[in-house]
């Protein structure tokens, strides 16, 4: 998908990166480096003010692809940017260099660019790992992760994202919340600052994405295991449930299962 007008009647970056993960790995690379790129802050108006500064000044007044402005906004920055597709081995050093049980073995296991595996726990790659072998195998799909460790914004950003897919408002949204922390109170009062910050469609704007942030760093810093480090997501691939069954059964750490309803979740205590 080419970057268009639609881009610039967003509301917020939840309906921006609606229209795909190369426009999300856009949203994730500013949330990280828009300082390096001379903007004031991350917000959603400040990246248009980049974009349309270089259309009429570097782009001769032309639209460029979303890969295409992912690499005008790391060219932009001197030295080693924080979101880099990269392999994990030269991001991310898990455990040390002779521990081989804390890497994640890349030929078998795949990540989602934008994935970050940072300080992520390391019987979660031990888990990966084994059922990457397993996967191998018996000639499954790889099995890819599609989410790791994320910062409080982030995991807002996905709570958002799913609350308004399941109807932004209704019961089963606010069950979702519930569902996902088991936490009634927490799941009340994000359903209700949704609720306070959300248009007609869903979206949720940029103020409610902050104070929810806030409420989570305040009240529930440790509400999901993506924000310690203790969770992954897997992509719904052919077999993984298959894959993951047969590790919790055979393998020596003990983790819990979640079936959402676009990916696998696994976690650890």
């Amino acid at each position: 998908m080419s970057l268009n007008k639609y881009s610039f009647i967003a509301k917020n970056w939840n309906d921006y990166i609606s229209q795909g993960d190369d426009y999300e790995k856009i949203h994730q690379f500013w949330l990280n480096n828009f300082n390096k790129l001379g903007a004031p802050n991350n917000s959603y108006s400040s990246w248009q003010s980049w974009y349309v500064d270089k259309k009429r000044n570097s782009w001769g007044g032309k639209h460029k692809g979303p890969v295409e402005v992912l690499n005008e906004m790391r060219s932009a920055i001197s030295g080693p940017t924080i979101f880099e597709d990269k392999p994990l081995s030269s991001v991310d050093s898990l455990g040390k260099s002779n521990d081989s049980a804390g890497r994640l073995n890349q030929k078998l296991i795949g990540v989602k660019p934008g994935a970050s595996l940072k300080g992520i726990d390391k019987r979660l790659v031990n888990i990966a790992n084994m059922m990457g072998q397993y996967a191998e195998k018996m000639n499954f799909p790889k099995p890819i992760i599609t989410s790791g460790v994320r910062n409080p914004k982030r995991q807002v950003i996905a709570m958002a994202r799913n609350w308004k897919k399941l109807g932004s408002g209704t019961e089963k949204s606010r069950q979702y919340l519930l569902n996902l922390y088991g936490d009634d109170d927490m799941a009340s009062n994000i359903d209700n600052i949704f609720r306070a910050h959300s248009d007609q469609k869903g979206n949720v704007s940029l103020a409610g994405i902050d104070k929810a942030e806030d409420y989570i760093k305040t009240k529930k810093p440790n509400a999901s295991p993506h924000l310690s480090g203790r969770g992954l997501d897997f992509r719904l691939t052919e077999n993984i449930y298959d894959i993951i069954g047969h590790v919790m059964q055979n393998g020596y750490i003990p983790f819990k299962l979640v079936k959402e309803s676009d990916h696998a979740h696994i976690q650890v205590s």
